[in-house]
């Protein structure tokens, strides 16, 4: 995502956070593109060098303290500098309402203010958290993502071939879904991988389309233990349809990766055929991957197994 409006952040957080705006709607289009709060503490002592001008502006009662210490003239000169930055939006706390000139020239720079009844730490922690998801690098695939025994598992392959009767399956084996058709993905935290539906209305997230059937409703088919908004994302799993040329792997020790937002992800490619379940197979995943999380890598194991084996052959002719 390039850029969140600040009318955007207004009205995803404006309940939750008891914003009011002190400006009107004035500046509402402004756009929020770093996920770095700053305090302008040291500008409005006129230190201006390397002032983050990008950021989001937090006045705590620090701020505003000081501000109310400074004669008139110089807070009316330290605050119009202060509005001729290309800000995004300034944000107050405690509901402290800033001296006279504040607002005035918010208003005539189109610089939202916007207050809250939090804590200064408190509102900068909630805010950072919200803008570096909202601003976390993102991106949409055609896909089924599902959480099989704890696992993200990600499914794709060509239209058609079964991803969502393969997600219809582990449902009805006590799994969960988490998106189908349109998978969100987010770069969030740093390494990981957050998949989601792409529906922006919730009440059509967790449908899933059958061919011949139609769209089904997950959570109400099944119950809310179904179904879940968001998940990491673990294991990329691509059907394909099985033909003689295509060699598949056999013994699990060479794994390929993908790369979705410059994370990898194990990439499982499974051929499909006549009377092969998908979901069976998919919970066997899960769990095989479970187990490499704790150490235990069951095809090493074997192979571990067969050359022992075989040196103690070869050592001894009657070791069989």
């Amino acid at each position: 995502m390039s850029g969140l409006r600040v009318s955007e952040l207004f009205e995803a957080k404006e309940e939750a956070w008891h914003l009011r705006s002190l400006t009107g709607t004035r500046g509402f289009d402004r756009t929020i593109a770093s996920d770095e709060v700053s305090r302008p503490g040291l500008f409005l002592s006129g230190f201006e060098a390397h002032f983050p001008e990008d950021r989001v502006q937090v006045f705590g009662e620090i701020e505003l303290a000081y501000l109310r210490t400074l004669p008139d003239e110089t807070r009316m000169e330290r605050l119009e500098r202060l509005f001729q930055r290309p800000i995004p939006a300034i944000f107050i706390t405690h509901n402290d309402v800033p001296p006279e000139p504040f607002v005035v020239l918010a208003q005539q720079h189109s610089i939202p203010v916007l207050l809250t009844p939090m804590n200064t730490t408190d509102f900068v922690r909630r805010l950072s958290d919200y803008l570096a998801w909202e601003l976390a690098p993102s991106m949409t695939l055609h896909g089924t993502l599902v959480d099989v025994y704890g696992v993200g598992i990600l499914i794709t392959g060509p239209s058609g071939i079964g991803k969502s009767e393969c997600a219809l399956d582990l449902v009805a084996r006590g799994h969960v879904l988490v998106a189908d058709d349109l998978v969100l993905l987010k770069h969030y935290p740093p390494g990981e991988l957050q998949g989601m539906s792409a529906a922006q209305d919730p009440r059509i997230r967790h449908y899933i389309e059958i061919r011949g059937i139609g769209l089904l409703d997950i959570h109400t088919m099944f119950g809310i233990r179904a179904v879940r908004d968001r998940k990491r994302v673990e294991i990329h799993v691509e059907l394909y349809l099985w033909d003689k040329e295509t060699q598949p792997e056999r013994l699990g020790l060479e794994r390929e990766t993908s790369t979705f937002l410059d994370v990898s992800l194990p990439h499982i490619r499974l051929p499909l055929n006549p009377g092969k379940n998908i979901g069976v197979i998919l919970e066997a995943l899960a769990l095989d991957f479970n187990l490499k999380r704790r150490g235990v890598h069951m095809a090493r194991t074997f192979q571990e197994v067969i050359q022992r084996h075989l040196k103690e052959s070869h050592e001894d002719p009657e070791v069989k």
